[in-house]
């Protein structure tokens, strides 16, 4: 199981998530998210590769993040 770096908390994953939750169509890039969760770019960085790696996000097209239609939500792993 992957386990997010101690860069970042459970919180604000869960709040990244959650705003990927609830705006399926939502498609940031890692300024973009930055800016919107008022993150450094490092944190923000690790949180949404960590969100890919757990296959709940997938990064497309010119570097923007957006929710997987499918394969395994993340839920079950953000109980770290």
């Amino acid at each position: 199981m992957t386990t997010p770096s101690t860069a970042f908390n459970n919180t604000i994953l869960q709040r990244v998530y959650g705003e990927f939750s609830e705006m399926p169509g939502l498609h940031l890039t890692c300024q973009q998210a930055q800016r919107l969760w008022r993150l450094d770019e490092q944190t923000c960085s690790d949180v949404l590769e960590f969100l890919v790696k757990t296959k709940f996000l997938h990064r497309g097209r010119h570097g923007r993040y957006a929710r997987l239609t499918e394969g395994p939500s993340a839920r079950a792993q953000l109980a770290v």
